[in-house]
């Protein structure tokens, strides 16, 4: 009889934990795919753009572009501090025979400020020679990335996919969808991974102990008959 229980527990057991399992794999993927389609809106929209096509030319017409001072950057030039002026670049670019001139989302050090308080132009000096390949000359021609939905707005040096969002505005792009996904999709591979393989080997093992046990209960009533 005990091994009949432990068959029995065993089967609830597993019932329950495939029950389970559905509803958090069904649920979980309900959100996730709301999630999915909330993430594709997103970036072919002009909020995050995937600016992903590359284009070989894009000609530097001003690096001097809207810029912004950046106070004592320490980043690019380890043991001095320097007040840097970081620019957006204005490009000229072809894609798919249309002409464009754009400025870029991303910035570069343009030049930075002496203790005289001059600026003075990062490619004109020796000051690192770290940056020079940071650094965007006018007239130049470098390769860029564009966005395939916008190629009319959205221009960078840097590429920028999904994952570059991911790494550098992880917080906006976590939503409830997410977060709900992931609290069920989470259990659901703990469920199956663990407590349904579990259940399944303990129905066989008390399957097997059963039936042993059976074959040893046959065995004694056998022997009983022959005395």
């Amino acid at each position: 009889m005990a091994s009949k229980t432990g068959i029995y527990v065993s089967c609830v057991s597993l019932l329950l934990a495939l029950v389970l399992n559905t509803i958090f794999l069904a649920v979980g993927i309900y959100f996730a795919k709301h999630y999915y389609d909330s993430m594709y809106d997103l970036f072919h929209s002009t909020s995050k753009p995937l600016v992903t096509q590359e284009i070989k030319e894009c000609l530097v017409e001003n690096n001097a572009m809207d810029c912004e001072i950046m106070l004592n950057d320490k980043t690019t030039l380890p043991g001095s501090t320097y007040n840097f002026r970081y620019c957006h670049a204005k490009v000229q670019y072809t894609y798919q025979n249309t002409r464009y001139s754009n400025v870029t989302l991303d910035h570069f050090p343009q030049a930075y400020q002496e203790g005289n308080g001059q600026w003075v132009e990062i490619y004109q000096n020796t000051l690192n020679s770290t940056l020079y390949s940071k650094i965007r000359l006018t007239n130049y021609i470098y390769p860029c990335f564009i966005s395939e939905t916008f190629p009319d707005r959205f221009v960078a040096f840097e590429k920028r996919d999904i994952i570059y969002y991911y790494l550098n505005d992880v917080n906006s792009l976590i939503d409830g969808f997410s977060v709900a996904a992931i609290a069920l999709l989470v259990p659901s591979v703990f469920l199956c991974l663990t407590w349904v393989p579990i259940s399944f080997c303990c129905i066989i093992f008390q399957f097997n102990k059963y039936r042993k046990n059976k074959r040893s209960s046959g065995s004694s009533f056998a022997r009983d008959d022959g005395l």
